[in-house]
């Protein structure tokens, strides 16, 4: 039977227009599927479960890394910066020639989760909520203010009660000053939580970028993006945000290598250095504020001469710190300070490994044979990286004389001991990073002798009136580079009179697939993330 050439061409063009639309189906609903993911963001983390979601009591930053997503302050950290502020909800601000009067100017147009206005009296009621609170980062941000006043509906004044030169940076800090719905919160408040602490446990209501979607407990928690924010939404940004709890650091990393998750916080540092040639993997490991010290009990005998504190400071084998705890990826201290923060000296003193110069020390002491009693550092039980610490002081001490008990503890039991001078130990390990982005955070908390006990975490018990002198003032004044010289000045003091141990900067660490893009590292928000900035690129 003979086949018209037309019928044969018809059938050819048909055949050829199906496959051509099969494919451009293909094609299309692939490109929606990839369109889909990249406004979705996945990060898997051993604390993923908050403790709360309020801001004016969480202290950790699994809270922080939500807060931080829906709650907004006064003023941010410029990105990447330690030093510079960015307006945030005041559009800019006023500082009183005496140094104690800072006044606010608010954006307008900002509302709320709840559509509420945004407004002076929100934060005032935030404030008034976070004092009577006395919760959370109250410590550090209440303290300083004498009055908040409301000028208008968007001026609002801190009275301060002397000068600090650190207020912007305690108010702008991770956990810092969020300001909250009032009409929300009194909405679900009752006469046994005037403050309605229990319904801010989980639920939230501020003017971030991102809304509470839900909390599956011990699961996920997921924010979405909030249509109203008032920076908008152009250009590039995520939709949606899930944490995940993963508690294996092995899962993690699988989910990771997979592309189920595009962020795993919680990664060891073999795994990252393993990943470190990975083509679609970013294995970070950054400087962070993070610092390990090992105080040494300043009142007790033979460590109340600081000739014995620097000859353990010369017989401590730094680098053997470095290389077993840490894999070689953090640096020794050189100084109390983070090289990562502000007014860190450069040029500080620093000790490294030299036994004939701590031997002679010892000897100039009068323990030319050492010391007779075992002396005992504590630890708190499970943390690796300070019992290793630990154990390179026990190697290290035992070449001049030392002898040295690790005693491991509960965290409670271990810090219950270190606040009475009696019972607390002679070596004391303690991570420190800060609570804002200031010298001071880390020179009075430590080592001003009104911190001691109970009081703070002077818990070498060292006692200077020099360095008492220097910090007082160095808290009062306005001038940055002179409260810089004075800062400077104190950790060349540190380092001579050898209260402690500076051993190590511990890294930030953190495993990210590449086609995640505008994540600006801060060593002052570790754990947390600019959501809003970020974005993904499949």
């Amino acid at each position: 039977m003979a086949v018209s050439r037309k019928l044969i061409v018809g059938v050819v063009l048909i055949a050829i227009i199906l496959v051509a639309g099969y494919f451009g189906y293909t094609y299309y609903t692939g490109m929606v599927e990839i369109a889909e993911k990249e406004k979705i963001l996945i990060i898997a983390a051993d604390d993923g479960e908050p403790i709360t979601l309020d801001p004016a009591v969480s202290y950790s930053t699994d809270s922080m890394r939500i807060d931080r997503a829906v709650y907004e302050k006064l003023l941010d950290y410029k990105p990447g910066s330690l030093t510079d502020f960015v307006p945030s909800l005041a559009e800019r601000w006023e500082v009183s020639a005496d140094g104690k009067v800072y006044t606010f100017h608010l954006r307008q147009g900002v509302k709320f989760h709840d559509g509420t206005p945004f407004n002076a009296t929100a934060v005032e009621y935030s404030f008034e909520r976070l004092k009577t609170m006395g919760k959370g980062p109250a410590w550090f941000i209440v303290g300083p203010v004498a009055e908040v006043k409301v000028t208008d509906t968007y001026t609002v004044t801190f009275t301060l009660t002397d000068v600090y030169t650190d207020f912007l940076h305690r108010i702008a800090a991770g956990w810092g000053f969020y300001i909250v719905s009032p009409s929300s919160f009194k909405a679900q408040a009752t006469s046994d939580d005037p403050w309605a602490e229990k319904w801010a446990y989980d639920h939230v209501s501020g003017t971030g970028p991102y809304k509470l979607l839900e909390w599956k407990h011990h699961d996920h928690v997921t924010v979405v993006k909030n249509d109203e924010y008032w920076k908008g939404w152009a250009g590039k940004h995520l939709e949606r945000i899930i944490v995940r709890e993963v508690k294996e650091t092995t899962t993690q990393r699988l989910l990771l290598e997979k592309g189920d998750v595009d962020i795993s916080y919680t990664m060891t540092i073999p795994d990252l250095l393993e990943l470190k040639g990975h083509p679609d993997i970013e294995a970070v490991i950054e400087p962070s504020f993070s610092a390990l010290y090992i105080f040494i009990h300043t009142q007790r005998a033979p460590l109340n001469d600081r000739r014995v504190r620097q000859a353990i400071s010369y017989a401590y084998d730094y680098k053997a710190a470095v290389e077993t705890v840490l894999h070689g990826t953090g640096k020794q201290m050189q100084g109390p300070l983070p090289s990562s923060l502000w007014g860190w000296d450069p040029n500080a003193p620093m000790y490294t490994i030299n036994l004939e110069k701590a031997k002679q020390l010892m000897a100039e002491a009068g323990y030319p044979n050492g010391v007779e009693r075992t002396m005992v550092y504590t630890y708190p039980s499970g943390d690796e990286p300070k019992k290793m610490a630990g154990e390179v002081l026990k190697v290290s001490l035992a070449k001049i004389g030392i002898n040295v008990e690790l005693k491991g503890l509960v965290w409670a039991e271990q810090a219950a001991e270190a606040k009475n001078p009696e019972t607390a130990p002679d070596f004391f390990s303690l991570y420190w990073w800060p609570d804002y982005a200031d010298p001071i955070d880390y020179l009075y908390a430590m080592f001003h002798t009104s911190m001691q006990g109970e009081a703070g975490y002077n818990w070498a018990y060292y006692s200077n009136p020099e360095v008492d002198a220097l910090l007082d003032t160095a808290t009062i004044t306005p001038d940055v580079s002179k409260r810089t010289a004075m800062y400077k000045e104190l950790q060349t003091i540190l380092v001579e009179e050898a209260p402690s141990l500076y051993v190590f900067e511990y890294p930030y660490t953190m495993g990210m697939r590449k086609w995640v893009k505008g994540f600006v590292y801060n060593p002052l928000f570790i754990g947390t993330f600019n959501l809003y900035e970020m974005s993904k690129q499949l």
